[in-house]
């Protein structure tokens, strides 16, 4: 009964809730060109019911993901300057506070194939040079269009870049962060290569519940090391 959805009483004090045991976590594993991308992941447990899960193929070529984009399937998107990405995976995993207090925060894991649309070939993202201008392409694309009603940025990245010199190809950890310190938006991304003209980002979405209150008065209740936990644990 401690990890059902059924809030039957106020919880006191401060709330560390607890997610999915990692240790049971299924391995995924996709192949791509002859590159294979695995991880482990949980069983889906969303927030909401409407919120289904995307699982992967095992395989996908370059031809793939261009006859996806050219149909416009509801798992791609072409950014603004010709970045295509296709949603691989999608899973949403609950965390509880304890004896029918309810689900007090979730974790949101969204994984994409990223592909420039007009790549010069000779160019490879396994060079640090190209594989960092092009992670600061894609985060272009995707946030530099969301302005205050002052036309300041609402984002700011990327913030605590965080180089994974022990991976075997470029990769890196890194945040996006609202502009605003009091909006509880945050997100975690994990870029690394996977071809010479591929890469793959996994995008970590924590959030904590009751969502109405603000983010200062979450901090007090609500802690949000376990999703940050679970975070490290699927990168690592």
């Amino acid at each position: 009964m401690r990890f059902l959805n059924y809030r039957l009483r106020e919880p006191k004090g401060f709330i560390v809730p607890e997610g999915p045991n990692f240790a049971r976590a299924r391995t995924v594993c996709i192949d791509f060109e002859g590159a294979t991308l695995s991880f482990r992941a949980a069983r889906h447990d969303p927030p909401r019911k409407r919120l289904t899960p995307v699982n992967p193929e095992r395989h996908y070529t370059l031809d793939d993901i261009y006859r996806r984009s050219f149909t416009r399937e509801h798992d791609t998107r072409e950014t603004p300057n010709r970045i295509e990405a296709l949603r691989l995976f999608e899973h949403y995993w609950s965390f509880y506070g304890p004896w029918l207090t309810g689900r007090r925060a979730s974790l949101k894991m969204v994984v994409y194939l990223i592909l420039p649309r007009d790549f010069d070939r000779q160019l490879s993202l396994y060079h640090p040079r190209v594989f960092e201008h092009f992670i600061g392409e894609y985060l272009t694309s995707i946030f530099a269009h969301h302005r205050d009603l002052e036309g300041g940025p609402d984002f700011k990245a990327p913030v605590n870049w965080q180089p994974l010199i022990d991976w075997p190809v470029p990769a890196t950890r890194l945040e996006v962060l609202p502009s605003d310190p009091s909006a509880k938006w945050h997100d975690i991304f994990l870029f690394f290569t996977l071809s010479d003209q591929a890469l793959a980002c996994a995008q970590f979405t924590p959030s904590r519940y009751p969502s109405y209150l603000p983010k200062a008065e979450l901090d007090q209740h609500v802690s949000a090391a376990p999703m940050l936990e679970l975070t490290n644990q699927i990168i690592d």
